[in-house]
């Protein structure tokens, strides 16, 4: 009999990256974590790892965060660490969070939503989105350029308007416009989670 040929060696690892929750603020209770892995043989299993910890691991490559008993405004580390058939694995970059209150899921908190006038309850639509100033359903540069007649201007002076203060502290200022580079020329309806 012939000998049986050796298997081909897989020296290629997977790749991995979190495609959800695009946003860096999410709201307490249940966040569908979702990533995109890639091998050249097949992934066969997943690790989710939350502040350095492995909290799951499985075939999934998607998972579902339960985030109800975190500390509102505490952060939290998110990491996927992905394995083929070989025992070669890869890692996702890590991803930073904010846990706050958000009823809608769009990002924003409940209360920068308050100051901002935007619906606390409706995600998408006209006034509803924080960063939407021109009611179009995207982030994009027009409504970034709607900051600079408002710059450092403060609540109570004639230039302030709560609707453009993304991050509800009282004051336009650059950090308003810094929120926009992850969801800049992104639709509320695909950064939902």
């Amino acid at each position: 009999p012939s000998p049986s040929p050796s298997p081909i060696p897989d020296p290629t690892p997977p790749t991995v990256s979190i495609t959800s929750p695009i946003v860096q603020r999410i709201a307490k209770g249940s966040v569908q974590v979702t990533t995109n892995a890639q091998d050249n043989v097949g992934i066969t299993s997943a690790e989710f790892i939350i502040d350095g910890q492995t909290i799951a691991s499985g075939p999934a490559i998607n998972y579902t965060w339960n985030t109800s008993g975190l500390v509102l405004n505490s952060n939290h580390t998110v990491q996927v660490k992905v394995f083929d058939a070989a025992g070669n694995f890869g890692l996702s970059e890590q991803k930073t969070y904010k846990i706050i209150n958000d009823a809608d899921h769009d990002g924003f908190s409940d209360e920068v939503e308050a100051v901002t006038g935007t619906a606390v309850n409706v995600a998408c639509g006209a006034n509803n989105w924080p960063p939407d100033f021109n009611n179009d359903g995207s982030a994009t540069t027009v409504d970034v350029l709607q900051f600079v007649p408002l710059l450092n201007s403060i609540s109570g002076d004639g230039r302030y308007n709560g609707r453009y203060d993304i991050d509800g502290n009282g004051r336009i200022t650059t950090l308003d416009i810094l929120l926009f580079p992850p969801i800049l020329n992104k639709t509320c309806t695909s950064l939902v989670y």
